[in-house]
């Protein structure tokens, strides 16, 4: 079996930028998870009907942005 790095704290050094990058990435990841969550929330409150995956997903998305749904003007 290979071992990691010998050489002490330095394989945990960071990158420049690279903080930041993660932190973004766990920030999208949360994100997805609280509409995830949420998306099938309303899945169940429907009554569990299959087929609507995407209507649920951004009615979740609407509702942790706070955005409103667009609707097509006439």
């Amino acid at each position: 079996m290979a071992s990691k790095a010998k050489h002490g704290d330095r394989s945990k050094a960071v990158e420049p930028g690279t903080e930041t990058q993660e932190r973004g990435r766990l920030s999208a990841s949360t994100r997805e998870d609280k509409i995830r969550r949420r998306a099938f929330e309303i899945y169940l409150e429907r009554g569990s009907e299959p087929g609507r995956d995407l209507e649920d997903w951004l009615q979740a998305e609407r509702e942790l942005t706070g955005d409103k749904p667009k609707t097509a003007s006439a």
